[in-house]
């Protein structure tokens, strides 16, 4: 409850006096939490960092009630490719100042010219001290699907051909590639086309240097990329993939880099050089 709580009018006897009960506020019963942070990319439309625009952009949270929570600029974020990093207060029991654990908050992007209202669902704030990884889309989205207007009437016809009827659903997956539409439109990729999707195309030892993997995609515009790997493939259950630096030439021993970023030159397929990791290794890229 975010309002002040009010007591039932009751009073007490104190030495043949009657004294009202004071009122007690919500914030004197709430106990302060360590924060739950959002962290992730904003970009516009055209996948563009707006870190890298001449505005001055801001991310913004929201209560229920639309109480401003918290806000930070888009900025880099040091040591990472994230753009923007958002803490909001948390505490045992809702403030008008704080949100709990399991809340569902409002998001907007301010890019310094006009407010966008980020409306594709954000996970609940998780635990208190936690991370949470979002990455945003800064665009008009009049029928607030997540998807920006440009996008949907870029993709409206190509619908139409594929015999689906719109607004796109942020949740489905039309080519069933194994990843929604809304991943795919923040990958980069067709949500229409099976052969497009965020995954290595060709994966093959160097004849040169056998101990190197050459692993092959096509990378969207203006995106960032990583590689991790796992070797525990026995037991499918329960491994954990853990980074790993990718070398930018196939010989041995050269220039290694933990993130691939694409500018906005048409797309083509990268080669990323992987040493090699045994005769049962996994490797997967994922989107920064």
């Amino acid at each position: 409850m975010k309002n002040t709580i009010r007591c039932v009018a009751l009073s007490v006897a104190v030495a043949g006096l009657f004294t009202p009960l004071t009122p007690v506020s919500a914030n004197s019963m709430a106990t302060p939490l360590p924060p739950h942070v959002y962290t992730g990319r904003v970009l516009d439309y055209d996948a563009g960092n707006l870190a890298t625009t001449r505005y001055a952009a801001e991310v913004r949270a929201r209560g229920a009630d639309g109480t401003l929570l918290a806000r930070c600029k888009v900025t880099k974020v040091e040591g990472t490719l994230s753009n923007y990093a958002l803490s909001i207060p948390v505490s045992s029991i809702p403030t008008p100042q704080s949100a709990v654990s399991g809340e569902r908050l409002s998001f907007e992007v301010d890019n310094g010219v006009e407010t966008f209202v980020i409306s594709n669902a954000f996970p609940a704030v998780g635990l208190p001290g936690r991370v949470s990884r979002v990455d945003m889309v800064a665009a008009r989205d009049t029928n607030r699907n997540g998807f920006a207007d440009a996008y949907e009437e870029d993709i409206a016809a190509y619908m139409a051909v594929m015999g689906f009827e719109g607004p796109l659903n942020p949740h489905g997956d039309y080519d069933n590639d194994g990843m929604s539409n809304y991943d795919e439109y923040l990958a980069g990729t067709d949500p229409l086309s099976d052969a497009d999707c965020l995954r290595f195309i060709s994966l093959e030892s160097v004849a040169e240097n056998p101990d190197v993997l050459a692993a092959g995609f096509l990378p969207g515009m203006n995106r960032s990329y990583s590689v991790q790997g796992a070797t525990n493939t026995v037991a499918h259950r329960g491994f954990a993939f853990q980074p790993r630096a990718h070398q930018i030439a196939p010989e041995l021993n050269a220039a290694k880099s933990a993130y691939l970023q694409t500018g906005s030159e048409s797309p083509r397929v990268q080669l990323l050089y992987l040493i090699k990791e045994g005769d049962h290794a996994l490797y997967r890229l994922r989107l920064e």
